[in-house]
């Protein structure tokens, strides 16, 4: 009878695949961190582009608190965009009073190309998604006798209709509900009144 002989464990080879795996292991450690500090490089990069690019439209705007009687300012009236494209504007609000004041902002759609028209003649608002701001009650505040300034980002999807729209911003208190009726009452936060507003041409093309 023939007897099969059992190998014996090759424990250099066994070592052998050790060590590679912990190489493998190693360099896809290190990769992945190269990796993440690029990426991480690059958001940083474009982060400061962005601040950068936003205190030249803070000063512009500032200074066009200081010569308008408007207490609020867009950083342009017309813009001209193709579809896929984004940009980063602003508004300025003033505050008149001697005490500090919360508002809200608010930008709807008031006119654009018949193809977004209802049979009643009304605008599909879904192009006021288009700005990316923060939305809702008292969101911002500007100090007494001071000025504030904000980002709004606009980004014209690539399905967006070509023409001309017309965009209004409103600076409000209180409590927007269905609209802005006024009757604003400071002391119970009750109420809403529009202080400011202004318009905006957007022209896709």
């Amino acid at each position: 009878m023939k007897l099969f002989a059992v190998r014996k464990p090759n424990k250099k080879a066994d070592l052998s695949l050790s060590i590679n795996a912990i190489v493998i292991v190693v360099l896809a450690m290190t990769l992945l961190g190269l990796g993440l500090g690029f990426i991480k490089g690059m958001f940083g990069k474009l982060q400061d582009i962005s601040t950068s690019t936003f205190e030249k439209t803070s000063e512009n705007l500032n200074r066009d608190l200081t010569t308008s009687t408007e207490p609020l300012v867009f950083s342009k009236s017309r813009y001209n965009m193709p579809r896929g494209s984004t940009s980063l504007e602003g508004f300025g609000v003033r505050n008149d009073g001697d005490t500090a004041m919360d508002f809200g902002i608010k930008i709807e759609l008031f006119n654009c190309p018949d193809a977004l028209k209802d049979e009643s003649g009304k605008c599909d608002q879904s192009a006021a998604k288009w700005f990316s701001y923060l939305a809702g009650d008292s969101m911002y505040s500007v100090p007494a006798a001071g000025t504030k300034t904000a980002e709004v980002q606009i980004t014209v999807p690539r399905n967006a209709k070509t023409g001309l729209y017309l965009f209004t911003c409103k600076a409000y208190q209180g409590k927007w509900e269905d609209g802005c009726i006024g009757d604003y009452d400071p002391d119970s936060d009750e109420g809403c009144d529009v202080f400011g507003q202004t318009e905006f041409f957007l022209t896709i093309g």
